[in-house]
């Protein structure tokens, strides 16, 4: 996808250069992900989004790199509307949700991926190309594997929070509330999970 990025390449090459050819297959494989996990390091130094991307869907059966690179996706989607864009623009959707689906049974992955699409979809354009993707299916999905999982409840719950601001999304939304009302059933206590959903049941 990016044949003339000097810095993938560079990368790449010291990722290769590390799984020794002659290594036993697992060991291979863990040296791969220890290198890859130090490029994103770099890459995120350099707000280098084609880097982390490429990593991220070389890796794509790393839990680690997995959720190590949505949590880098998210990390620069909050700084700037810049840097959400470029995500989007470059696929970024796209492998976030890869990760989600790769790691079904994970929930690190899957908690890191939605703050990530929360973070990425900060803006109205990039919150519809999320449903349209099916990034909502995605989350509540999650919610609904991870029940008891607080983290997960919460950051789903966050993210529909967030995106009922923007009125084109409200249907998506609207789809999860079985999903939503469950984690409030299951987490009475936890004043975010009421505060956003306050929120959403008040706008939708």
């Amino acid at each position: 996808n990016f044949p003339n990025n000097d810095d993938i390449k560079k990368y790449l090459k010291k990722v290769y250069d590390e799984c020794e050819v002659e290594a036993e297959p697992a060991e291979a494989r863990r040296k791969a992900e220890e290198a890859a996990l130090q490029v994103l390091e770099q890459a995120i130094k350099k707000t280098d989004i084609d880097v982390i991307l490429a990593v991220m869907t070389q890796h794509r059966d790393s839990a680690e790199v997995q959720y190590r690179g949505c949590k880098v996706l998210m990390q620069l989607a909050t700084k700037t509307n810049a840097n959400r864009h470029t995500i989007a623009e470059k696929g970024g959707i796209d492998v976030i949700l890869a990760a989600m689906r790769q790691h079904p049974d994970i929930g690190i992955v899957r908690r890191w991926g939605c703050q990530a699409l929360t973070k990425v979809g900060g803006n109205h354009a990039n919150s519809r190309t999320i449903a349209e993707k099916g990034g909502f299916e995605a989350v509540f999905r999650a919610m609904t594997q991870h029940s008891h999982d607080e983290g997960m409840q919460r950051w789903g719950c966050y993210m529909m929070q967030a995106m009922v601001d923007f009125k084109s999304v409200r249907p998506a939304v609207r789809e999860g509330k079985a999903v939503m009302d469950a984690a409030l059933s299951n987490f009475p206590n936890n004043d975010d999970i009421k505060k956003y959903l306050k929120k959403v049941y008040d706008e939708m």
